[in-house]
């Protein structure tokens, strides 16, 4: 999609870019009209309709947001799960073709964009053009390139810390617990609220926790050059997963490895029990990336 890393790319060069996708996506556009003109000779209609160059352009600026998002982070994110996103970003940027209304471009040359493309003939692409090149004529594409340079600069530091904070949520540290955490001989014991009974989607949402946990684990032991933390949790998600969501899970199930994570099963909640070096160094990974205040734990014994 891009011959160079997107952060490299100046204001008139995404700029340029974009035009071009859209270019494409007219072009796709046309070639349907005219299949259309063509199916009417033989008495088929094809259902392209008039004004379908709008729909056709908005589509194509969705999914260069989507791209160029997804090429930016794939870039900069070194394996992390933090995302750059243009729609955090505050700058005016069309998701779609601007109607009359619409704010950030109300005051441009054109009264309505999408009304203006709606007129044009769908086979006409230079009348096309010429409207989207006033569109683009208004997005400040050096404050877009701007905004993936910074993002860029701290997106590692943002996975880190959202992998911090998410490990401290599943290690009961932050949020509701059924009882607080402790660092025992055994290692670190800690309560989920989500226990055998649960069903519908509160099962979806302690397996989706479950799930978000694991994927932080693995960043967590990349950094930290230790293992098996996620392969356990993986383990204790896919033995809840063996019953289905009508089902209760017979209280004091135990899923796990042990020595490493195991979690024993109740009816309203689920126990914990995380091995003493393993848990030392996840929370020094929370100290060191995370936002949460970390209580006052003793060393494992």
């Amino acid at each position: 999609m891009f011959n160079k890393p997107v952060i490299d790319f100046k204001g008139h060069e995404l700029k340029a870019h974009l035009r071009g996708f859209l270019h494409d996506a007219l072009i796709c556009g046309q070639s349907l009209a005219e299949a259309e003109q063509k199916m009417e000779f033989f008495g088929r209609e094809a259902r392209y309709g008039s004004g379908c160059g709008v729909s056709i352009v908005d589509d194509a600026l969705k999914q260069w947001v989507k791209k160029i998002d997804a090429a930016v982070t794939r870039e900069n994110q070194a394996e992390t799960n933090a995302e750059i996103s243009l729609r955090n970003a505050d700058i005016v940027f069309p998701r779609s073709v601007p109607d009359v209304g619409d704010r950030g471009f109300r005051n441009t040359s054109r009264r309505s964009f999408r009304d203006d493309l709606i007129s044009c003939d769908d086979t006409d692409l230079e009348a096309q053009m010429v409207i989207l090149d006033d569109l683009l004529a208004v997005v400040d594409f050096d404050a877009v390139a701007a905004f993936f340079g910074q993002q860029a600069q701290s997106l590692v530091k943002t996975g880190y810390e959202d992998a911090a904070n998410t490990i401290a949520e599943f290690l009961a540290l932050r949020g509701y617990t059924p009882e607080a955490t402790k660092l025992t001989p055994k290692g670190l014991v800690f309560f989920s609220m989500y226990g055998g009974v649960n069903h519908g989607m509160d099962r979806f949402y302690f397996q989706d926790d479950l799930g978000k946990a694991v994927d932080a684990l693995k960043i967590a032991e990349r950094d930290l050059g230790i293992s098996g933390v996620a392969q356990a949790l993986s383990v204790v998600q896919r033995g809840l997963n063996e019953y289905p969501g009508f089902e209760t899970i017979p209280s004091r199930t135990e899923i796990g490895l042990t020595n490493t994570l195991s979690a024993i099963v109740f009816k309203g909640k689920t126990k914990f029990t995380l091995e003493a070096s393993r848990a030392d160094a996840l929370l020094s990974f929370i100290a060191q990336y995370g936002s949460v205040e970390l209580p006052d734990l003793k060393a494992a014994a």
